[in-house]
């Protein structure tokens, strides 16, 4: 409680400043909070970054990957959770976000290899971990399109031919959306995702997203554009208990997945945390088992068993 006190408090000091400044460092938390502008010179970190244009505007997407080979196959993408909390008037702080450095997203991206033998990529979302963007804009559809629009840079460069997607939270969001776009994903697994926004509100009491826009992207709204596939898998895991993202929203969009005839599957799980949120670590081997062909109903019954 102190330390959210103590970054409550710095929100409110640094609210008093600009809210964007230019190539702002978004490893620290004053760029996590207020964004950062990046130019196309200053976006060259080797092969750990990409630029992208949206809507006319470039954006720098930071990423950092293990396992990657010349070509690859199936590539595995995870996107993290909102790393900020703010209120309807504006005032922000920060979420499991201090003295991050780039070395230490790549320990977690060799880490990662390492433990499930999955080429794999960790993305940094607009805003955070070295991206430029503003992580407050997060659920807003040009911040959806600059994270499409990664991806297929991504592609390009690693001769990429499939992903798989996961994402906790807010990355899960990302999943629904990615799956609105895109006809190369084999595997979706989102943890506790942010699926319907809109009922997710309702449920908190909020007049809109927690961001305080209204004008967000709600992924069970573009169910009814995701191409039919009849080889890729969607696991999304929730925990009845979640008091983050209620149950009842991931099952929403659960029923109009599966309402469509797409293959998804809904594994309820245990999360940790006192939200009952966090379950990224369920989400890992499910990754690894889509690709590996394993049963749909054994990779539910592997992930309940971990669960549990």
């Amino acid at each position: 409680m102190r330390e959210r006190k103590f970054s409550l408090a710095l929100a409110i000091v640094l609210l008093a400043g600009c809210d964007m400044a230019a190539n702002a460092d978004t490893f620290k938390v004053w760029g996590l909070l207020f964004g950062s502008v990046m130019t196309r010179d200053a976006c060259d970190h080797a092969d750990t970054s990409v630029w992208v244009t949206v809507d006319g505007r470039g954006e720098c997407i930071r990423y950092f990957h293990s396992g990657l080979d010349e070509r690859n196959k199936v590539v595995h993408v995870w996107l993290h959770g909102d790393r900020m909390w703010q209120t309807s008037w504006g005032i922000r702080w920060p979420l499991a976000y201090e003295n991050e450095t780039a070395g230490k997203q790549q320990r977690r991206a060799d880490r990662v290899f390492q433990q499930f033998g999955v080429p794999y990529i960790r993305l940094s979302r607009p805003g955070t971990y070295g991206s430029s963007g503003f992580h407050h804009h997060r659920r807003r559809p040009r911040n959806v399109a600059i994270v499409q629009a990664a991806l297929d840079a991504l592609k390009t460069r690693h001769g990429i031919g499939r992903f798989a997607v996961s994402g906790q939270s807010g990355g899960g969001h990302l999943v629904g959306a990615l799956l609105a776009a895109r006809d190369d994903i084999q595997c979706a697994v989102s943890t506790a995702g942010v699926l319907a926004v809109k009922q997710r509100n309702e449920a908190r009491g909020w007049s809109t997203d927690v961001t305080g826009y209204s004008d967000f992207y709600d992924p069970i709204d573009h169910v009814h554009e995701i191409p039919t596939n009849e080889q890729r898998r969607i696991f999304l895991v929730a925990d009845p208990g979640d008091t983050n993202v209620p149950f009842e929203t991931q099952e929403s969009y659960f029923e109009a997945l599966r309402d469509r005839g797409h293959h998804v599957w809904l594994v309820p799980a245990m999360g940790e945390g006192d939200e009952h949120h966090s379950l990224s670590q369920i989400g890992f081997p499910i990754v690894k088992w889509c690709i590996e062909g394993v049963s749909s109903r054994e990779i539910v019954e592997r992930a309940s068993s971990t669960a549990s």
